[in-house]
Order: C-alpha cells, then sequence, then structure tokens
C-alpha cells in the first residue's frame, strides 16, 4: 500500500519508433505464430510505412521489435479536432493506428514456392542420406536398364537433398527468407523423404519442430525459437512473477481442454530383414596360404513393403469425463509410430496447458522483462493508456500451474 506508479512515464520513455505511444494493447502467447499489438500513436511526421520495423518502448525499457501490418490514419470532429492553447484556430491531432505483427512475421508467413527458391530448385524436397544411397542405386539401376537416361536420372537426384537431420531442414529453409532460428531443443526423429511444396515458413518449422513433439514461437527480436512443450512447461508452477511489484488480482484456471486423445495416421514402411550368424576366419587343412576372412553376425534389409500406421494418445480425465479426441492425417510423407507418438503429444500438450494456468494482473511497471518461455511463462498480455493527465500500465501473467501426464496410448501396425 502507498505505492506510486507510472509517475515516471511520460510521452518521451512511452514509443512506438520515434512516435509518442497514446495507448498500446500487446498479446505474446507461446500458443500463437506470432505475437500481436494495436497502437495508437502520435505521428507528427506521418504514418510509418507498412512492412516498417519499429522498437517498442514502454517506460524507457524495450519490449521488443514489430513489423507494421495496418496503419490507419484517422481524422474525426469528436477524437481529433482540437486547439492548442497558444494557436489561432483548431485542427486535427495526427492520430494514427497500426496493427503490429512482430518482427520477423513477413518472413515466417512466406510460401516457399518459385519466386524463393527458383524454378531449378522447386519443390524443396529433402531426404536422409540413407535414403539419398537407395535413390542412387535405383537411379543407376534404371540407366543400366536402359529405362531412363543419364541426365534424367541427374536430374531427379539432384533434385534431393540429404540431409543429416531435421534441424539441417529448419536451418536450410529460415536461411532461404533470411530469418534467425534458435534450436532450444534435440531434435531427433524425420521421415526418410519430405517436401515443403505449397508450405511457408513457419508451417514447416512447426512441422518438423513436431516430429520431436516441439513447437515454435517467434521471439521479441524476430528469431524462430524451436522449444519442446514438456521441458519448457511440464512440471509443477511455483514461480511467482517478482518483477512485477504489486497484484491486484490472481486467478487458478483449471478448464477442460478442448480434446483430451489424438490420433495420427498415416502410412508407413516396414523393413523386413534377416540376421545372418557368424562366421569365423577359416584356413583350409590343405592350403594353409589361403585364410577366408570372417564375418560378425549381421543383419540385412531384404524387402520392404508398406505399412499402416495408427498411434492413439491421451492424457488423464476428471470423473464423468469421455474421451474428446482430434484425428491428425498425415499422407504427405512416410510415418513411423515414434514420429506419429510426438505429433500427438505435441497436440495434448497445447490442449492441456491452454486452460491449466494461473494468472496474475497487476501493474506492470518494472515487469517489461517478463517474456513468453521464461521461467515457464505460457503469456502475457500488456496494456499502456494515456489517461489524458497521466500513462496508466497494466499487465497479466499466465504460466501453468500443474503437469500433464500421459497414461500411455495405443499403437496399431496394419498391412495394406
Amino acid at each position: 500500500m502507498g505505492q506510486v506508479f507510472f509517475a515516471s512515464f511520460t510521452g518521451a520513455n512511452c514509443k512506438l519508433g520515434s512516435q509518442t505511444i497514446i495507448s498500446l494493447n500487446a498479446t505474446e502467447d507461446a500458443e500463437a505464430d506470432y505475437d500481436t499489438a494495436s497502437c495508437v500513436c502520435l505521428a507528427p511526421g506521418g504514418a510509418y510505412a507498412r512492412g516498417t520495423t519499429v522498437e517498442s518502448v514502454e517506460g524507457g525499457v524495450s519490449t521488443g521489435y514489430w513489423d507494421i501490418d495496418n496503419p490507419v490514419q484517422s481524422e474525426s470532429g469528436t477524437k481529433t479536432w482540437r486547439k492548442k492553447d497558444g494557436d489561432y484556430g483548431y485542427k486535427h491531432i495526427p492520430l494514427v493506428a497500426y496493427k503490429l505483427r512482430r518482427k520477423g512475421w513477413l518472413k515466417a508467413r512466406a510460401t516457399l514456392g518459385k519466386s524463393i527458391l527458383g524454378t531449378d530448385n522447386f519443390p524443396l524436397k529433402f531426404c536422409s542420406y540413407s535414403r539419398f544411397s537407395e535413390l542412387t542405386a535405383e537411379l543407376n539401376a534404371k540407366v543400366t536398364a536402359k529405362e531412363m537416361t543419364t541426365y534424367e536420372a541427374l536430374k531427379i537426384r539432384n533434385s534431393w537433398k540429404p540431409v543429416s537431420g531435421p534441424k539441417d531442414i529448419i536451418y536450410h529453409v529460415c536461411n532461404k527468407v533470411g530469418l534467425p532460428v534458435y534450436l532450444g531443443m534435440t531434435l531427433s526423429g524425420m521421415p526418410d523423404e519430405y517436401v515443403t511444396v505449397g508450405k511457408s515458413v513457419m508451417g514447416v518449422v512447426r512441422e518438423v519442430a513436431s516430429w520431436s513433439g516441439g513447437s515454435v514461437y517467434l521471439n521479441r527480436s524476430g528469431t524462430l525459437n524451436v522449444f519442446y512443450w514438456p521441458e519448457v512447461f511440464n512440471r509443477a508452477a511455483n514461480w511467482v512473477p517478482s518483477q512485477m511489484r504489486a497484484f491486484t488480482e490472481i486467478d487458478y484456471n483449471n478448464g477442460m481442454p478442448s480434446i483430451n486423445e489424438v490420433t495420427v495416421i498415416g502410412n508407413g514402411i516396414q523393413a523386413l530383414t534377416k540376421t545372418l550368424p557368424s562366421k569365423d576366419p577359416y584356413t583350409p587343412p590343405t592350403k594353409p596360404w589361403i585364410t577366408y576372412p570372417g564375418r560378425p553376425a549381421m543383419t540385412i534389409t531384404y524387402a520392404k513393403r508398406p505399412m499402416a500406421v495408427e498411434v492413439t494418445d491421451f492424457i488423464n480425465m476428471v470423473s464423468g469425463e469421455y474421451r474428446t479426441g482430434e484425428r491428425i492425417e498425415i499422407r504427405q510423407y512416410q510415418l513411423t509410430s515414434e514420429l506419429a507418438l510426438k505429433i500427438a503429444r505435441e497436440r495434448l500438450c497445447r490442449a492441456a496447458l491452454e486452460n491449466f494456468l494461473v494468472c496474475w494482473r497487476g501493474p506492470a511497471e518494472g515487469a517489461q522483462g517478463i517474456y513468453v518461455l521464461s521461467q515457464q511463462v505460457y503469456s502475457i498480455n500488456r496494456q499502456l493508456e494515456w489517461t489524458g493527465n497521466a500513462y496508466r500500465y497494466e499487465m497479466e501473467v499466465r504460466v501453468p500451474w500443474g503437469k500433464v501426464s500421459f497414461p500411455g496410448g495405443t499403437t496399431i501396425n496394419g498391412w495394406w
């Protein structure tokens, strides 16, 4: 009690770029593809052009960079028609309303088409090195059998880009548009072939991250973060936003998730193998100058055949609750049970956490440094507004307050 807030907030330290903020409402959310905000500014020099990157400064503290989406210049007889002390007549206050998107969203939303990749590199196709070796052998066999020319075989072979893992796909795609990326988790699983035709940069990175149970978030500096839901959020929350000087309200939300079960289905490949026993070196008694080499036990693949993959996973339910599911069907690439399970759990984590939050509300002065993904922060909403005499600055911070558990699902692999 007795604390004075926002006394130091002035038009000089509440800025969007070089323009003074009249009102700002910003939302940062781990669930969203990118942060959004709406802002009204005094713009005596005119509105910023669409696509311009600007920095928001709230109370002298930077809260990140934004791309201008939709500048709207307003003239209103009731809102902007004013007479300033000392002026002879009335004139319109230069107010501009902006829709803001987080810096980098223009790059993240870009479709990986011919305009970005070039005609020779479209569509962008990735494969594992093992699949690239198989593809090369298949093409060489067709050339030997006179089923295609060497030129045709090279053209098909060169249309594939072999990668050592999913992180190479993410780096390659983001480099195409100059989007910085940070991997905050280990990426493991990937299909043997993956084609990006018709997909955006954000869509590709989100899909590739989901193979390992991860997701993506475009942070305040415009860097695309790849993170793992259980590592960041899936633990009991005991963190209190100490940077907030006071709290006016605290809510504990424990709502029903929109879904509690996810089924992922698709096509897979089953490798048929056999194990050859080990063989010791052998020297014939009659030919001591000859020794036949030995061989360790080894497993060889002698055939492959298509397989249907279906994986279902779920989270714990409350008493009286029934299964409410979502079905994800993937036909663009070959699935494995492990990939399908990661995809299902990533979706379940998001569904479980969105209504499983504790919310702190209060003055935001001194708490501008709280950001999403730091210390389990799920989302933030900040409101800065000029009341006519002073600034009012408030925020809401949401953090998951419990764990997400998976009691276990089912995996069904069958032959087509």
